[in-house]
């Protein structure tokens, strides 16, 4: 009986052996692959189906020109139009700004690149923008030498987190967790923006301001 006891426990012991063998043995690739998940980058690794325009909008952008309908100023008071409290498109601006009708379009009356660079350094924005300014303006079809450079320099302000009808937080312009844009920053150059500001003034950018999503060359 005694012989049978202590076979018994050493076969329960063997098991209890394996168990953790087998445990260590799957945990090991687990804990060798979280670093690599960690590091991974934003790209997403789930399939997004292709989407088709219908329409070019009421602005009536042209893909052969690369342009909007109308002069210059036209284009701009169809596109810096406001939205109502539902989100909605308001109606065509009549009129624009003098400071922004006089330039819109033009060449002359805006600051040389010394200037603004001057202008970055005293705002503390040197080392992040400086470098464009001395770079030629993009070209359509990724930097085609045969397309035309870029006409419109988009602002396209998207805020988050989304709080749909509840109210800020009483700490959002201070809190440490909301204002941290590490959790914005993606060194596979797939972050969803070129640029991110947090409420406490610090700054980000994301990726190159010539590149597009998943495409952080330097612009050439």
């Amino acid at each position: 009986m005694i012989k049978s006891f202590v076979g018994i426990e050493e076969v329960r012991a063997s098991i209890k052996f394996f168990d953790w063998l087998l445990a260590g043995a799957l945990a090991c690739p687990i804990a060798a692959a979280s670093p690599d998940a960690a590091f991974a980058g934003c790209k997403p690794d789930h399939f997004k189906p292709p989407f088709f325009i219908t329409s070019m909008g009421v602005c009536a952008f042209d893909s052969e020109t690369l342009s909007y309908a109308g002069t210059p100023v036209q284009q701009a008071m169809c596109l810096m139009r406001g939205m109502d409290a539902s989100r909605n498109l308001l109606p065509h601006l009549s009129s624009l700004p003098a400071p922004l009708a006089s330039r819109i379009g033009q060449t002359n009356g805006l600051p040389s690149r010394a200037t603004l660079s001057k202008y970055l350094a005293e705002q503390g924005l040197e080392g992040d923008f400086g470098d464009y300014l001395w770079l030629p303006v993009s070209r359509a079809h990724n930097n085609d030498l045969d397309s035309p450079m870029a006409r419109y320099f988009v602002i396209h302000d998207t805020s988050g987190p989304n709080y749909g009808h509840h109210a800020f937080p009483d700490d959002i312009d201070e809190s440490p967790k909301l204002n941290d844009l590490r959790r914005f920053d993606c060194p596979d150059g797939w972050a969803k923006a070129h640029v991110f500001i947090s409420r406490t003034g610090e700054l980000l950018v994301g990726r190159e301001l010539c590149a597009s999503k998943g495409q952080n060359a330097a612009c050439e």
